[in-house]
């Protein structure tokens, strides 16, 4: 989980690292930007966005999706 906005380097540059490494590691970017066609160009396909203000349901929930999806494709 990365904040879009962070200091040095922003949040779709970890996440484009972090997928060079690993592929299938699931990322989410939080954003309060409305940008979002270009947050997701930056952060690659692999990244999904999560608009801010979210409540810690939404947050768990897509955390739990994402987790899911990537141990799926780690065992294929």
């Amino acid at each position: 989980m990365l904040d879009y906005v962070m200091p040095g380097m922003g949040g779709a540059e970890v996440a484009r690292e972090i997928t060079a490494i690993d592929p299938n590691l699931p990322i989410v970017l939080s954003t309060g930007h409305a940008a979002l066609r270009a947050l997701r160009a930056a952060a690659g396909e692999s990244a999904t966005v999560l608009e801010k203000p979210f409540t810690l349901d939404e947050l768990d929930e897509l955390l739990r999706e994402r987790l899911a999806e990537a141990r799926k494709a780690r065992a294929s």
